[in-house]
């Protein structure tokens, strides 16, 4: 047995990391970190499109509900020089959104993040002039519209559901682009939506070509009440927007 004191035992001496031990341990870090980027990128990517997507088939079901309570016809398109009573969404500053006639049956209180893509910018939105005199241009601070064609008859009415032929087959709501998108309704433009109300293709990034306005694809909600991926050339073709045509 020792029975030297401790303060004459022999002391132990911790090895301190040199230099290039420390910048290897570095470098591999950033090479790993490297490597998982695209993966992590790709995974959010991924989450955002499917959060997305749940968003606009929950808005589907209350549009389902809304049409049980008002004889089968649809809400209007919240336009934005003409609010009406019945606009599906309440979006002005001087109106109260617990008042839209989809938050009824969507969400209470009502969530601003259902009526929101969580990959889209509401503040790159493009302003437009607000119909108060004096007040500051006015954002649409949500991503999805309606289609015109079945929530917009001239001069005060909307369709109803039976007259709406294939609903399997006709686009009610899209996730609109941020350059596009300045109010509640989807106003088809001819001619591959003519450089407006486009059908936003932010979920599929790789497919964006700025020389081709049908490229890529994007979230829609059909007048059945199913939501699904659907592309561009898709959204462009009469049959998927035209509730007349079978």
């Amino acid at each position: 047995m020792c029975t030297c004191s401790p303060s004459c035992r022999p002391r132990r001496t911790r090895r301190a990391f040199t230099l290039v031990e420390v910048l290897s341990t570095v470098g591999l870090i950033s090479v790993l970190v490297a490597m998982l980027l695209p993966t992590l990128s790709s995974a959010r990517a991924q989450a955002n499109r499917t959060a997305c997507l749940s968003n606009m088939r929950q808005l589907a079901i209350a549009f389902t509900l809304y049409l049980n309570d008002n004889g089968g016809r649809f809400p209007r398109p919240a336009q934005h020089l003409v609010p009406k009573p019945e606009d599906w969404i309440w979006y002005q500053p001087d109106r109260d959104r617990e008042c839209g006639t989809i938050a009824r049956y969507a969400s209470r209180p009502f969530d601003p993040g259902l009526y929101r893509c969580p990959a889209d910018d509401a503040a790159s939105h493009p302003a437009q002039p607000s119909i108060l005199l004096g007040a500051p241009p006015l954002r649409y601070q949500y991503s999805y519209t309606v289609n015109e064609y079945i929530c917009r008859l001239w001069p005060n009415q909307t369709l109803r559901i039976s007259q709406v032929r294939n609903p399997s087959e006709k686009i009610l709501l899209i996730d609109e682009s941020a350059a596009t998108i300045d109010d509640g309704c989807w106003a088809w433009q001819p001619n591959q939506g003519g450089g407006k109300n486009v059908l936003s293709n932010r979920h599929d990034r790789k497919a964006e070509d700025p020389k081709r306005a049908d490229a890529g694809r994007g979230n829609v909600a059909f007048a059945d009440g199913h939501a699904e991926f659907l592309s561009r050339d898709d959204s462009y073709e009469r049959r998927h927007y035209d509730p007349s045509l079978r």
